[in-house]
């Protein structure tokens, strides 16, 4: 992405003045259901069943998983890589432009990180429409999705790491890391950590 032009960038993420949430489907859709970049296919919704079955490309196998829950990480990487390229839109975008795009982008980050439980109606119609995107690539990749389903069937289950507060791997002083935190806890000092 940090390849294009700014020309290239406005018309792929379809940049106007009254654009919505329009490019961050557009964003997701170049990064992940680009013709030219297979690497990146990594999210297919199978519709034909009626019911949606999601398939996500994680830990070196393709799994399973919740059909919202990976639409909505879909939607949440998209606004995270829209920071990738802000340094090519800020200087072209008329400020008052890029600052309601980037206010857009921190509302969808914070709205699909999956600590919110309703998404606003305006992020549930993207999420609508990015689940509706990845379904019409999945129709249009058969061979992919036979794929993803037989990897998915054999893969190993999927390993959901812990959501902890990552510590320090530095220590301040001797002693282990997390007595080194309780002290800093306890005396409000925080160290600065030594350069790698």
């Amino acid at each position: 992405m940090i390849c294009l032009t700014y020309e290239e960038l406005r018309e792929a993420l379809d940049l106007r003045e009254k654009c919505g949430l329009t490019p961050f489907l557009k964003l997701f859709k170049v990064l992940h259901l680009n013709p030219e970049a297979p690497r990146n296919h990594n999210a297919l919704v199978d519709v034909a069943d009626g019911e949606p079955v999601a398939f996500a490309f994680k830990q070196s196998h393709w799994h399973e998983v919740d059909c919202d829950e990976m639409v909505r990480d879909c939607v949440n990487n998209a606004a995270i890589r829209l920071l990738d390229i802000e340094f090519i839109l800020a200087p072209r975008m008329p400020a008052k432009g890029f600052s309601k795009l980037m206010k857009l982008r921190d509302t969808v980050e914070r709205e699909t990180n999956g600590l919110f439980k309703d998404p606003s109606i305006e992020v549930q119609a993207l999420m609508r429409r990015t689940s509706s995107a990845i379904a019409a690539f999945t129709k249009a990749n058969p061979d992919l999705l036979a794929h993803a389903r037989a990897d998915a069937h054999s893969a190993p289950s999927l390993v959901r790491p812990m959501k902890t507060r990552d510590l320090p791997e530095w220590e301040p002083e001797v002693g282990h890391r997390w007595l080194a935190l309780a002290r800093m806890q306890q005396t409000g000092e925080y160290p600065i950590p030594p350069s790698v």
